[in-house]
């Protein structure tokens, strides 16, 4: 068992017994699964704190299909209240500001103490000091930046998505279907959509699929500046009234200062195969970075809900005086596994560097099971 140290600390006019204090930063699919993992000790051995500015999950997977209409915002976007009262974790809804030794200053004004902490920030749509990109283009980050693109397409004809990976292509599949006279153009810098992966064959398919809708690309394309109707590269210009972003991410909250935790480019805070990013804290999901033998975790869901899971583990270890385990990535550049989607009936399932196929009802099957699965776990409240 844990060996527990009480004492009472005051926290914003409330007065605690704590023993072990573990602090959750972050609500994505990173920290709601570390507060899952970490429940059954809460509010008995341990003193659990979910500390989020916005205290609900977005199932970003699904953040496509809100902008082409085929989901509603209240169908990927659910409060965490409920599961962090059941989970006996006390919720804090303010950003993380600082961690200064063992405290956390928030944007409330309040500070909390922590023995472990568990940084789950997430990531944000990067916009690379290109001129007008942040202006006047529209990420798909947020159910809000959904809504805005849902709005916006029906009163524009041309559409330009800067960015060929998945939410490129998905948000293009699902524009397409919605309004079939659009007019859209996938631009990006590499010469197929989902040449990141690694996977020639992938790439093939998700050229055919957007080549049979009608969607447009327009590849060894860097993008050097955005105006008001306008996309410039390096081949040319394009026309477009409405222009979303997808070119990739940074860190979420690159400007909190941590001490004694070293970042990379990005922002990514760097973490050793533990998950550790420096004594007492982990960190987890989209924020974290690290290499395995010389290969990257995706920025995927599954990543940060192994990643979690283990991050949680650890922290007992420790605790109890057991040996640490050891983070393996499952989904990596060097081993991708995915399903993507170009609107309802169209996918491909991606297994490794060599393998990928037409799998429509597989791949939008699974990504609809989970869907409804945090729907459930989220919305009852029950773990």
């Amino acid at each position: 068992g844990l060996t527990l140290n009480y004492y009472i600390v005051c926290l914003g006019g409330r007065i605690h017994a704590m023993s072990v204090t573990v602090v959750i930063a972050g609500s994505g699919f990173a920290g709601v699964e570390a507060v899952k993992r970490l429940a059954e000790h809460c509010g008995s051995r341990l003193e659990c704190i979910w500390v989020t500015r916005r205290p609900e999950l977005i199932f970003l997977p699904s953040l496509p299909e809100v902008a082409g209409g085929r989901l509603q915002p209240d169908d990927v976007a659910w409060s965490v209240e409920a599961f962090a009262k059941e989970a006996g974790a006390e919720l804090v809804k303010a950003s993380v500001e600082a961690v200064e030794g063992k405290y956390l200053l928030l944007s409330d004004g309040d500070r909390v103490s922590y023995d472990y902490l568990i940084l789950a920030t997430g990531a944000r749509p990067a916009f690379f000091n290109i001129p007008g990109a942040k202006e006047y283009t529209i990420p798909l980050y947020s159910v809000e930046d959904a809504v805005r693109i849902r709005d916006s397409v029906r009163s524009v004809s041309r559409v330009a998505i800067v960015g060929a990976g998945f939410v490129g292509v998905e948000v293009a599949g699902e524009l397409k279907h919605a309004v079939p006279s659009l007019d859209i153009t996938i631009i990006d810098m590499l010469d197929k959509p989902l040449r990141a992966l690694g996977n020639e064959r992938a790439s093939i398919l998700t050229e055919r699929l957007l080549e049979k809708i009608g969607v447009k690309l327009f590849m060894n394309a860097r993008v050097t500046r955005v105006e008001p109707g306008l996309v410039e590269t390096t081949r040319g210009t394009l026309e477009a009234e409405l222009v979303i972003w997808a070119a990739g991410l940074q860190a979420n909250r690159p400007d909190i200062r941590v001490e004694g935790v070293s970042y990379t480019k990005g922002g990514y805070v760097s973490v050793d195969r533990h998950l550790r990013a420096a004594p007492g804290i982990y960190a987890v999901g989209d924020v974290s970075c690290l290499e395995v033998d010389g290969c990257m975790p995706l920025k995927m869901v599954r990543e940060a809900i192994r990643q979690a899971r283990l991050a949680a583990y650890n922290i007992l270890a420790e605790i109890e005086g057991r040996t640490l385990l050891s983070y393996r990535p499952l989904i990596s550049t060097c081993t991708p596994l995915a399903g993507v989607t170009v609107g309802p009936g169209r996918a491909i399932l991606i297994l490794g560097k060599r393998v990928a196929f037409y799998a429509p009802w597989v791949v939008e099957a699974y990504k609809d099971l989970q869907r409804r699965l945090y729907a459930r776990l989220l919305t009852r409240g029950r773990l």
